[in-house]
């Protein structure tokens, strides 16, 4: 599942965030593993390459996978971002 949350006012995407995690967390007992990436680096370039391979990666338990994502529109590199989205389908969700 892909949930975008943009604006401006970094205080409420923030808040919501910590809310969605929260629910995860508590809807999943077995655990929740979080990433987060910033885009807004310089070194984004990188950065699209371990986002790729902590998708590919599959979890040893049967942990949901959170990957929490910052400033990717804003990236040089959000063409990449989208590319990765159609190559791994992550539209599809299974909740």
């Amino acid at each position: 599942m892909i949930i975008f949350l943009y604006g401006k006012d970094n205080y409420r995407i923030k808040e919501q965030t910590d809310k969605i995690l929260a629910g995860y967390k508590n809807k999943n007992t077995s655990g929740v593993n979080v990433f987060k990436y910033d885009f807004g680096q310089t070194d984004s370039a990188n950065l699209i390459k371990e986002l790729e391979e902590n998708i590919k990666t599959l979890a040893f338990f049967k942990e949901k996978k959170i990957i929490l994502i910052s400033s990717v529109f804003t990236s040089k590199n959000s063409s990449k971002f989208v590319d990765i989205i159609e190559k791994w389908q992550l539209d599809k969700s299974d909740d």
